[in-house]
């Protein structure tokens, strides 16, 4: 008829998720066994594409809530507070401009 789909029934039930659940079961198998030797090959062989990847697991909220943290009254801060919070801000810089680079 004009307008139905060419499967009216749509997808069996479940179709899609067995595809993702064998898919992500690989993935984990496969980062069981050669995952922390390959982090480290990419880190030494292209730092840019391991920082892209760790950028990406970094969740959007916790970005936001970042942004959205109050301003820092310095005058309260101790010396070890203040040293933590420039090293801080000086791996985020690096970073930032890591990944301008990719």
């Amino acid at each position: 008829m004009p307008g139905q789909s060419g499967n009216p029934s749509g997808r069996p039930k479940g179709a899609k998720n067995k595809l993702t659940d064998l898919f992500l079961s690989a993935i984990v198998d496969d980062f069981a066994e050669h995952g922390a030797e390959a982090l480290a090959r990419v880190r030494t062989q292209d730092p840019a594409s391991y920082l892209k990847i760790v950028g990406s697991l970094v969740p959007r909220e916790l970005v936001l809530q970042r942004e959205e943290s109050p301003a820092i009254d310095y005058a309260e801060l101790s010396h070890d507070e203040l040293v933590d919070l420039l090293e801080a801000v000086r791996k985020r810089k690096f970073v930032e401009n890591a990944l301008k680079t990719i």
